[in-house]
């Protein structure tokens, strides 16, 4: 068994000599593919997989406000709380130790200036 592993290893090695331009080629595609999913791996552990470090990060909330007519869409949890309605929840809400406001600001792209945004 392992004498057969050692001799498939050899004529593979056989192979990828007598054929540098495509060994080049599969190297740099397998060191493309470990790096982007390294990246990948990276972000979605940093963002998903651990724990908010912040100090007592279980009584972290979010608060939003259904608005019926609001201008912009409802993507990625677009709350339409404006900064008036923020101020006010900041200065009179006694519920809360500490009120933090962020946007999401989804933006598009056209493969042409002549083409409309898309996203």
């Amino acid at each position: 068994m392992i004498e057969g592993f050692l001799q498939d290893l050899r004529h593979g090695t056989r192979m990828l000599a007598k054929n540098p331009g495509f060994t080049f080629v599969a190297m740099i595609s397998i060191a493309i593919g470990v790096g982007a999913n390294a990246a990948m791996f990276s972000m979605a552990d940093g963002l998903v997989l651990r724990p908010i470090q912040a100090p007592r990060a279980s009584e972290i909330v979010s608060v939003g406000a259904i608005v019926p007519r609001a201008t912009e869409t409802a993507f990625f949890g677009n709350s339409g709380l404006s900064y008036p309605d923020y101020t006010d929840l900041r200065d009179n809400a006694q519920s809360f130790a500490g009120l933090m406001a962020y946007r999401v600001l989804v933006t598009s792209f056209a493969d042409r200036p002549d083409q409309p945004a898309q996203t």
